[in-house]
């Protein structure tokens, strides 16, 4: 009963094909960075061994870009806290300890 319920409620909210507002688009490759950014919650900062601010980073999207890792391996380092390539911290930028 509950997977009809489901059903029934998005065929009515769906737009299928010509009624769907993105019909026939796609977003150009500056629209997931702006997407990205604009959902970003958590700024990142690039910090020398002194914790001395170096960079500042929208999310951990931007940064893995940058260093060409995955965001999981950001995301990592930021809970370990230990040097990151051997020379960066990476730490929110309210958080400098």
């Amino acid at each position: 009963m509950e997977k009809l319920i489901k059903k029934i409620t998005l065929s009515l909210i769906s737009k299928p094909g010509k009624l769907n507002p993105m019909f026939g688009k796609t977003h150009s490759e500056y629209t997931p960075n702006l997407i990205s950014i604009k959902k970003s919650i958590r700024p990142l900062g690039l910090y020398d061994e002194n914790y001395n601010l170096i960079e500042k980073y929208s999310n951990q999207v931007e940064l893995a870009n940058k260093f060409g890792v995955h965001k999981t391996t950001i995301s990592r380092n930021i809970k370990s806290g230990k040097l990151f390539k051997g020379k960066f911290y990476l730490r929110k930028i309210n958080d400098v300890n």
